[in-house]
């Protein structure tokens, strides 16, 4: 469990160092303002979900199926007793 929010708080630091770089290369190469701006959120995205599915591959591959069987069953109990509640 620990593993999975080091590597969402991971991807979300390497996602914001490309934002970063994309929008300071791209402000220093001398585009508009509203360019640097959609290039940089447009790559941040990118990234965050590109990245998100390699940590949910890497989860996988360290922790196993089981650990996401264990969740889905742990997710369902919990909506199902909001519901009844």
């Amino acid at each position: 469990m620990q593993l999975k929010a080091t590597l969402k708080v991971v991807n979300l630091f390497l996602a914001l160092a490309a934002f970063l770089t994309v929008g300071f290369m791209s402000l220093f190469g001398g585009e508009d303002l509203i360019w640097v701006v959609g290039k940089a959120v447009g790559c941040f995205v990118a990234c965050w979900i590109v990245l998100g599915y390699l940590a949910a591959f890497l989860s996988l591959a360290v922790e196993g199926p089981q650990s996401l069987e264990l969740a889905a069953g742990s997710e369902a109990q919990s909506t199902r007793g909001k519901k009844e509640g």
